[in-house]
């Protein structure tokens, strides 16, 4: 009697707050590391938040650098044309390794997928396709995580770990990396720069942008975004043209008009389908929200066009022009390689069927 006294509580707790819930609350997460760029540092960054973590770094001698859960290695010039195998060491044990690759500055290969779902069976197959490719950056455009509880993050770390281990890893956030307070929680373990990097390689400035941390945001434009130059690619979750929604307009005015002049190309994710729009006849937006959440329905078709008016900072109202040159309901990701000035990507299937080709020259 006194047993079942004591499993009271626990039982009325699993009742109330339902079977799936009850078990996340005690669920245990993956110890997870990768390695990013913050301006023009190496960093490694460790989901255990111990107070002290430590890279080892396998060189000729041994190297080793110590911190929290963001641990600063080195300036990116230090590394270039150079691949280092470390491991991260907390409390005398080993909890991740991996390598730190970090290519030549003028040759780099990237890859971006966005809207990532195990639950279509489609994720395993994109993943291995990107494996294959062996990216020196893989950038998430966000959503990294989907449905609720038991199903989100640990399991999906499954499909990413191998490449968290061998590329450079960035994230800009999607809203549901917000869904409640839990996943803004998992989202600072397991991404400290919480979706937000900025980073100039080669000829390229790197830009992630998450709209839906305010706080963060607002000096994030202030301090970073300011800062960026011609030609830069920007890494944002909600596209700037919606290609879902049936009419041509502009989201996030008061951030396109920041790097408008600034931009040569922009990824996206949110619309769950592939999507190439024009400019003002010189900015190219991909849309690359097919990692295997469930495709939606192109709301614009290709060759639509309008002239729309964004407002400016003075109030007054300047022309932009779009273009819908490319949408295709299917599974997608993107992969690019740079050379010198030239940036040159392929959208491809699951099945590495090839959907688009993009061809940029920024001085042109």
């Amino acid at each position: 009697m006194k047993a079942l006294t004591k499993l009271l509580p626990v039982l009325l707790a699993f009742e109330l707050i339902g079977c799936d819930s009850f078990f996340y609350f005690f669920q245990s997460y993956p110890t997870i590391c990768h390695v990013g760029i913050d301006q023009d540092k190496i960093k490694v960054f460790v989901s255990d938040k111990k107070n002290q973590n430590c890279v080892r770094l396998n060189l000729q001698e041994t190297k080793e650098f110590c911190g929290g859960n963001e641990i600063e290695i080195s300036d990116t010039i230090n590394f270039i044309g150079n691949e280092v195998r470390y491991e991260v060491v907390s409390e005398k044990k080993k909890i991740c390794e991996g390598k730190i690759k970090i290519p030549d500055s003028n040759k780099v290969k990237f890859a971006v997928i966005g809207d990532t779902s195990y639950s279509s069976g489609v994720l395993g197959e994109i993943m291995k396709h990107i494996r294959e490719f062996n990216p020196d950056f893989v950038f998430h455009v966000g959503d990294f995580q989907y449905k609720t509880r038991l199903e989100r993050w640990d399991k999906l770390f499954s499909y990413f770990e191998p490449i968290l281990q061998s590329s450079l890893f960035f994230l800009a956030s999607g809203n549901h990396e917000y869904e409640d307070e839990k996943d803004e929680e998992l989202l600072e373990k397991y991404f400290p720069h919480r979706g937000f990097f900025f980073f100039k390689f080669g000829n390229f400035y790197f830009v992630g942008i998450n709209t839906f941390d305010n706080e963060h945001l607002n000096n994030f434009v202030k301090q970073k975004l300011e800062k960026a130059e011609f030609p830069s690619l920007v890494f944002i979750h909600k596209p700037f043209v919606d290609l879902v929604e049936n009419q041509i307009n502009i989201r996030y005015e008061d951030i396109f008009s920041k790097i408008k002049d600034k931009v040569v190309l922009i990824f996206s994710g949110h619309n769950h389908l592939y999507g190439r729009v024009k400019i003002n006849n010189k900015i190219t937006q991909i849309v690359t929200g097919g990692g295997g959440a469930t495709i939606y329905k192109c709301g614009l078709k290709e060759g639509e066009e309008k002239e729309i008016d964004i407002k400016k900072e003075n109030d007054q109202t300047e022309k932009i022009n779009v273009s819908v040159e490319k949408c295709v309901e299917n599974y997608n990701f993107v992969l690019c390689s740079i050379s010198e000035n030239e940036i040159s990507c392929e959208a491809l299937s699951r099945t590495k069927q090839k959907i688009d080709s993009i061809y940029i020259n920024s001085i042109l």
